[in-house]
């Protein structure tokens, strides 16, 4: 009988043993922000991809409603002030880059602008599971909130 409950004992931690082990496997909570949203800002609309970059996060467009000029020539990212990006299609852009997550925010990045060419900074929080808040601005003052729906 003593037999009998040690090695319930012993299969039991080897299970409970194995449960925690792949629960390192599961998704890191910064990894919720993963996936594709859809933007419309200033009549513009277009669809970015986010996904893990070296040690965080890159937003990247993907698709426009209207990537080209009214004589089908592809819209290029002409304002980047990185003159060998001049020539990538706005359709192929990277918004953000270097964002981290910390204590439930993605902080630490700069979002890109290409109607101007500038970069501001930004902070990104899931208001819930289908909406992005993004909180851009120069050094925090009169930030600007940008809404993604994520598709």
């Amino acid at each position: 009988m003593r037999r009998f409950h040690i090695m319930r004992s012993y299969i039991v931690t080897i299970i409970l043993s194995l449960l925690c082990s792949l629960s390192g496997f599961s998704q890191n909570a910064g990894d919720r922000i993963i996936g594709n949203y859809q933007i419309d800002y200033e009549g513009y609309q277009s669809r970015v991809k986010i996904y893990k970059y070296k040690d965080g996060y890159r937003v990247q467009n993907y698709w426009m409603k209207e990537p080209n000029h009214a004589d089908g020539t592809p819209i290029r990212d002409v304002n980047n002030p990185d003159k060998s990006k001049r020539n990538v299609p706005v359709s192929e852009v990277v918004f953000i880059d270097k964002v981290v997550y910390k204590d439930g925010e993605w902080i630490d990045g700069k979002i890109y602008d290409p109607t101007s060419g500038k970069f501001y900074n930004v902070k990104m929080q899931m208001d819930d599971d289908k909406t992005l808040h993004l909180r851009c601005g120069l050094w925090g003052i009169y930030p600007k909130s940008l809404f993604w729906k994520k598709l």
